[in-house]
């Protein structure tokens, strides 16, 4: 690990990030290394920690039969604790029904199983997922957790955002498979810590929009969707885009880059991302606002307007085609909307996103820049050569192997 010297200053990791030059995705190494967070956080620490607490789970196939994209709409919800969850990733839970002999179907009705609701689901055929868990909800009734959380389990402050902890961050603990569908988001630039684990980020630059084919269905305020099955899922069916259906995607240029445990990576305003646990992962993000949000806001007001008003005038009432699982509609009413508008139309005027400060480049930075972006058609090919057996969240040691009699 680098000594403090060798590393950032505060300061300096602040000027970059919010006045410097970083207009493609940047990973800080050794940054975290000496983070709580980064040291102590497990699957197991955690559930020790959260004890039997019911969290909400998303699940879907990590190999799916159709080339859809897997929308969050789409996906089954369980209500699990995190000791659940780690019990679901144990090899030897599994290892202990095939030797039994049983069938699948009679082996996830026993007592055990019933139990725990995500024995339900083999993680040979799928993944689960504990998303946009903000850590002040995740450890409301544990305040002691929170103040160690806030005063040094995640230091944003050495960033040079001394006002922001991990209690104003977000966690994402997943299995191998995991994912979030190709998106960007409206407001700000992203700061992920990878915690543990491995996890698989594909990014593109604003310039590759329309090669994306933007969506706001399903709806989510602030959160733009790609329609396109992303280029470089490793799960067997999404990972080849129809390209009759979408033929400008072509021409976009994934920035692919793996993030290791200690590693910080910065997504800048705007940059699309599709993100993949190659193995059980943890990680925690923080969104840090920028100068140039009020426009982004007004925007989303004026969207989520026109959206609603549409909606509103519909006959169908179900929302569960169109609105995202995340998305709290209930106070959406258009006329709350058009009140903050005159507030928005207001604003003052933006100062810059960025300068052109000459700023140096130490080996504590990674960049992912052009170089590493990969021009689509033959990135696609080359997917396409690989067979189930060799994608890479195959490596997670947690991960048990099929068991042909629980086939």
């Amino acid at each position: 690990m680098a000594s403090r010297d060798e590393q950032f200053s505060p300061e300096e990791a602040h000027f970059l990030l919010m006045h410097g030059n970083l207009s493609s995705p940047t990973v800080f190494k050794d940054m975290a290394e000496d983070w709580p967070a980064r040291l102590n956080w497990t699957p197991e620490s955690l559930a020790e920690v959260l004890g039997n607490r019911t969290l909400r789970f998303r699940t879907g196939p990590r190999y799916p039969t159709s080339e859809d994209i897997q929308w969050e709409t789409d996906c089954e919800y369980i209500d699990a604790s995190l000791q659940q969850f780690c019990q679901w990733l144990a090899p030897e839970r599994w290892l202990a029904l095939a030797s039994s002999r049983a069938p699948r179907e009679e082996s996830e009705t026993d007592n055990n199983t019933d139990s725990n609701p995500l024995l339900a689901y083999h993680p040979a055929d799928n993944w689960v997922y504990l998303d946009y868990k903000y850590m002040a909800e995740l450890f409301s009734d544990q305040p002691d957790i929170l103040e160690v959380i806030k005063e040094a389990a995640v230091r944003w402050s050495d960033f040079g955002f001394p006002g922001r902890t991990g209690v104003e961050s977000t966690m994402w603990v997943g299995s191998a498979g995991a994912h979030t569908p190709c998106h960007y988001d409206s407001y700000g630039c992203n700061l992920v810590l990878h915690v543990y684990g491995r996890k698989k980020w594909v990014l593109f630059a604003p310039e590759d929009s329309p090669s994306l084919y933007p969506t706001r269905l399903p709806y989510e305020e602030s959160s733009v969707f790609s329609q396109v099955s992303t280029p470089d899922s490793l799960q067997v069916n999404v990972a080849h885009p129809n390209v009759q259906q979408f033929p400008k995607v072509v021409g976009s240029h994934p920035h692919v880059v793996v993030l290791e445990p200690g590693d910080v990576l910065f997504v800048p305003k705007h940059w699309w991302h599709y993100v993949e646990s190659l193995t059980t992962s943890i990680s925690v993000n923080s969104w840090i606002e920028m100068a140039s949000d009020g426009e982004d806001r007004l925007q989303e007001a004026m969207v989520r307007l026109v959206l609603l008003s549409i909606k509103s005038d519909s006959p169908c009432s179900d929302q569960s085609d169109w609105l995202n699982p995340t998305e709290v509609s209930n106070y959406y009413l258009p006329a709350d909307h058009v009140y903050h508008l005159p507030r928005l139309l207001c604003l003052p005027s933006l100062r810059p996103e960025t300068n052109n400060f000459a700023t140096r480049m130490p080996p504590r930075l990674a960049m992912c820049p052009a170089d590493n972006a990969v021009v689509f058609l033959p990135h696609r090919a080359e997917r396409r050569n690989l067979t189930q057996s060799d994608y890479p969240y195959d490596e997670d040691p947690l991960l048990p192997m099929r068991v042909s009699s629980l086939e």
